[in-house]
């Protein structure tokens, strides 16, 4: 079997000539550990500039083969690269900086135009390693609100959540419920249409909540509680749950994405 050994000799046990052994086993351990950080996670609506630090470990009991990339998706459908695609084989690098358990580090910046919608980005670092498996990590930043701040339309509030915050469920599968609230600060009615889906693996596009139109009283709140059950049959990965609230008035559109990861 393919393990690690690491050698955990204290100084006291160098006196004795003793040493321990942690002994690992490699094929339970993941291939990479991927870690991503931002300098700022708070921009003008002028927008401004963010240095983000990636972070990519080889947890691996060798060397590894991966590409890895930088993406950002924000509001209305907008999606930019921050860094192109890298390939990287960890055999070749001169400072043998991805050996097994080490770290390769790399500071990635990159500017969000006032053009830009205001809103809730999501910047992701995404590594694919050559064995197929993917592995993430992501920061959110907003330009021109709060970053705790609910996405509204017009005075009326989205707040939808994921309601036990269960991020994962087994092979198995399993039930996620989410808690839905609209509040509608305007001064009058507001007319809206609402539903929610689950995007998954293999082009996956599951109904969570059929369509349904919606008049909430000014002062209002509308609030109900719907979940997705995962079959067993769902094929693993990552499913972004994503709830959508569209001004039947205006035209206008809001949305809120969550993600669960089906093992």
């Amino acid at each position: 079997m393919n393990k690690r050994h690491y050698y955990l000799a204290s100084c006291l046990a160098l006196l004795f000539s003793t040493a321990s052994y942690a002994e690992v086993d490699c094929e339970l351990q993941p291939v990479i550990e991927a870690n991503l950080s931002l300098n700022q996670n708070q921009l003008a609506s002028n927008g401004g500039y963010i240095s983000s630090q990636l972070g990519i470990r080889n947890e691996s009991c060798e060397t590894v083969k991966f590409k890895y990339w930088l993406s950002i998706k924000g509001p209305e459908g907008i999606y930019f690269p921050a860094k192109a695609v890298v390939g990287v084989d960890t055999a070749q690098q001169e400072s043998d900086a991805l050996t097994d358990g080490r770290m390769l580090n790399v500071t990635r910046g990159f500017w969000v135009p006032e053009y830009m919608a205001d809103g809730k980005y999501t910047v992701s670092l995404q590594v694919v390693a050559e064995n197929g498996k993917v592995f993430k990590a992501n920061q959110e930043f907003v330009k021109g609100v709060d970053l705790n701040s609910l996405p509204e339309l017009n005075g009326l509030t989205i707040d939808i959540k994921n309601q036990f915050g269960i991020n994962s469920v087994e092979s198995t599968g399993g039930f996620v419920p989410f808690t839905v609230d609209l509040n509608n600060g305007r001064e009058g009615e507001a007319n809206v249409e609402f539903w929610m889906t689950a995007v998954g693996p293999d082009g996956l596009i599951i109904p969570v909540n059929a369509r349904e139109k919606w008049v909430i009283a000014s002062g209002d709140t509308y609030s109900k509680v719907r979940g997705i059950n995962f079959d067993k049959s769902y094929p693993a990965g990552e499913y972004t749950i994503n709830a959508q609230v569209v001004d039947i008035v205006s035209g206008e559109r809001v949305e809120q994405s969550m993600t669960v990861v089906k093992k």
